[in-house]
Parts: C-alpha cells; structure tokens; sequence
C-alpha cells in the first residue's frame, strides 16, 4: 500500500537582505508535513526556484554559492503557484 500525498507547486523566492536576489542558490526540503523527493533545487538569475511542497510548515535549508547555508521556515498554503518570498543574511 502506498499513500500519496498532495503537493502544490510552489515558487521560492530568495533575496539577500537588501532586496537583491540570490541566483544560484542550492535549495533543500529539510522538513515538511509529508514527504518530498530528496532533491536540489537550484535558483535562477532572479532568484527563483520552483518546488512542489505538501501544504504545512516546511522547512528549507538554502546553501549559497560560497557554501555557507541557512535555515528558513515558510507556511504553504493549499493554492497552486503562489510565491513565497524568502529573505536571508548575506553570506
């Protein structure tokens, strides 16, 4: 038996601090309220990622070009395609 849990594909959105954006910034599901592939996710050159995510509070862990990386907590909601903006400290 295999149970299949409802994801909704969701944009992440990372910024530095001053509002510039975070391109080529690894992304990883460190915790969700279901399961998640265990993949790399990897933003544009806008600082942009797209992830399907079980709705919840889901954990992120994002790793900057120079391999430092912090921890971000975001709420997914039920409806599709909604961004979530996420802002951390320079590296």
């Amino acid at each position: 038996m295999t149970a299949s849990v409802p994801r909704s594909r969701c944009f992440i959105h990372v910024t530095l601090r001053d509002g510039q954006p975070l391109a080529g910034a690894r992304i990883a599901v460190e915790q969700a309220s279901g399961p998640v592939p265990e993949l790399m996710y990897q933003t544009d050159a806008d600082g942009h990622a797209q992830i399907g995510l079980p709705t919840g509070e889901v954990r992120l862990r994002i790793f900057t070009a120079s391999g430092e990386s912090r921890s971000v907590d975001i709420n997914v909601g039920a409806e599709p395609d909604k961004t979530y903006d996420v802002t951390i400290d320079p590296p």
